[in-house]
């Protein structure tokens, strides 16, 4: 038997966990593609890994019993999220990727150029070293 103090717990942790379910599929869904198999894949490996996150959690808190009441608590939480809060993330999420990706659109340059430079400069240590040791190879015979 759970005791009530578990059990309150259980109660409020399922309606957060339920609200953490939401977002974090909003973000799933935000980065859909539009090839079918790929975003089956994503969609069975988020749930896969959710479920195994919330069996542990949830596993801990009730000290091994996990209740049927759980799920309908995660879809309470689901529900309250979608009706309150799910505009107001999206946009601010929406947002925010889109000053993401013009911050980036407008460095790009500046980005590969230090990429590429960081690639030329390991490159020139690296065929520096061989030709060092090569050296010492040839002058040790």
């Amino acid at each position: 038997m759970i005791s009530i103090n578990t059990q309150y717990s259980l109660l409020l942790n399922s309606i957060i966990f339920g609200i953490y379910l939401g977002i974090t599929y909003d973000i799933l869904k935000f980065f859909a593609t539009k090839r079918y198999w790929l975003h089956v894949t994503k969609d069975i490996l988020f749930w896969i890994v959710q479920g195994l996150i919330s069996g542990y959690f949830f596993y801990k808190i009730s000290n091994g019993i996990i209740p049927i009441m759980l799920f309908l608590l995660f879809l309470a939480g689901y529900l309250i999220y979608s009706l309150t809060l799910k505009k107001c993330l999206n946009k601010y999420f929406i947002q925010n990727i889109q000053s993401l990706k013009s911050i980036v659109k407008a460095n790009k340059k500046l980005i590969f150029f230090l990429l590429a430079f960081d690639l030329y400069a390991k490159l020139r240590t690296f065929i520096k070293k061989a030709f060092k040791k090569r050296k010492q190879d040839v002058n040790k015979s």
